[in-house]
């Protein structure tokens, strides 16, 4: 019941042979070694030839003539000519083993049908089989397609239930499986891929053909585990990694130039005043002159007002919660119904319809204003006007900042003693605007640019 045992008496080894090796069955009833020393085995499943040297196997049915598929065990016996008896239920089987010729034909292997999901695949513009499987060399399948079967068959038609089969997917299957009779095989979950599926049959006398039939067989993968999403994946994570880093690396930049634009502010603004504080400070010190004292003494309250005045605004500059278009605007009109409340300046603020809620960056916020800031000082110091206009507004993307007064005007050509006007063209600069001043019936200073 274990199949054909094979004794090595050098190594005392056994080599055990079945039904996976070629046996039609493992029930051996009977062993009778002919004159050329080959074995001839009778089982339940008919006779079996077993050549010991090249382990070549050869299987007869009822189909070649014997009395029945069952024999009977120590029904056997070898005549002194050499012919073999073997008896079953039906009654015996006597030949001569000479006289069995083996056929030496080798049938070529053809695929007979494909199968997705169990249902026969017909050949089509939008299926994968463009010509009929007889005629097809490659085949490519969706990963979707998880369940496939193909169907083949040995051109052997002398008897051929009998013909056997072994079967290799290349990619998948290490060595060649042996299939017995089976003409089918399925495969289920394979990885996306190239494979090769490769059949070998054999004749109605078991003689396995040289000849094999392949088959390519393609699985395309999902778009996500292409090369190409891959790489996209690997580039946009390491666009987005370099953006990161320009992005600190921007912001640390911003950071450090702000720290440098409040100190060059308050050693230029607030430094030169404390100076003059200073100066008037020893002044009163030093004199008994009630007149001078005063006037000191008012310089200093001025002075000290700036002080504050300037403090306020780059505290404000700088506050993270001040970050929108709105807070600017209410910072500016604060700032002109403040410093023209104890002036005959008649002011008007006009301003389009901002998006108010948009942030607007540390730099380009205190820039705009300390420029808007300038005018107004300039105005009130030195313009004698009765009028003016502020109008801030913005088409798309750009803005336009213009202050206008109805004063006396200044001649550009002439140099000044401060530094705003100098200051103003600087801070345009910083934030990459253009600063256009006009003396036509007053003075009009327009701070155009891009909102950031």
């Amino acid at each position: 019941n274990g199949g054909l045992n094979k004794f090595d008496k050098k190594t005392e080894t056994f080599i055990n042979f079945t039904t996976k090796d070629g046996l039609s069955n493992n029930v051996i009833y009977g062993i009778v070694i002919d004159k050329n020393k080959k074995l001839w085995l009778s089982s339940n499943n008919g006779l079996m030839y077993f050549d010991p040297d090249s382990r070549d196997i050869r299987n007869y049915t009822v189909e070649e003539g014997l009395q029945n598929n069952e024999f009977n065990a120590g029904a056997y016996f070898k005549t002194h000519e050499g012919k073999l008896i073997f008896g079953g239920i039906n009654g015996l089987n006597i030949f001569d083993p000479d006289s069995i010729q083996q056929s030496k034909y080798q049938p070529p292997i053809v695929f007979t049908d494909f199968r997705l999901y169990n249902q026969s695949i017909q050949p089509g513009l939008i299926s994968p089989l463009k010509n009929p499987i007889q005629y097809t060399d490659k085949i490519e399948l969706n990963y979707q397609d998880k369940v496939f079967s193909i169907d083949f068959a040995s051109l052997d038609y002398n008897n051929p239930e009998k013909n056997i089969f072994y079967y290799q997917l290349e990619g998948f299957d290490e060595n060649w499986i042996y299939a017995g009779t089976r003409n089918t095989v399925t495969y289920t979950n394979l990885n996306p891929g190239t494979y090769i599926f490769k059949v070998r049959g054999s004749n109605n006398d078991g003689i396995i053909s040289k000849r094999s039939k392949s088959l390519i067989i393609s699985i395309i993968p999902p778009y996500w585990q292409t090369i190409w999403f891959n790489t996209l994946i690997v580039l946009i994570v390491a666009a987005l990694l370099y953006w990161l880093y320009r992005y600190r690396l921007t912001r640390v930049l911003e950071m450090e130039r702000m720290r440098i634009r409040i100190a060059s502010d308050l050693h230029d603004d607030i430094g030169s005043t404390l100076t003059k504080i200073a100066i008037n400070s020893e002044i009163i010190q030093s004199t008994q002159n009630a007149e001078k004292i005063r006037q000191s003494s008012i310089k200093i309250g001025r002075m000290s007002r700036e002080i504050i005045s300037s403090m306020s605004d780059i505290i404000w500059s700088i506050d993270a919660r001040n970050d929108t278009i709105k807070d600017l605007l209410d910072r500016m009109r604060d700032f002109s119904s403040t410093s023209f409340a104890e002036s005959k300046i008649k002011v008007n603020f006009i301003s389009s319809d901002f998006p108010l809620s948009r942030k607007i960056p540390v730099q380009f916020r205190q820039n705009v204003f300390m420029i808007y800031k300038e005018s107004l000082h300039n105005i009130l110091k030195h313009a004698e006007a009765s009028e003016v206009e502020i109008n801030f507004s913005i088409t798309g993307g750009n803005y336009s900042l213009c202050i206008k007064d109805n004063g006396k005007g200044f001649d550009p050509a002439k140099g000044y003693s401060g530094n705003g006007i100098k200051n103003m063209k600087l801070r345009a600069a910083r934030i990459h605007a253009k600063i256009n001043m006009d003396n036509n019936n007053g003075c009009q200073v327009c701070l155009i640019g891009k909102i950031p």
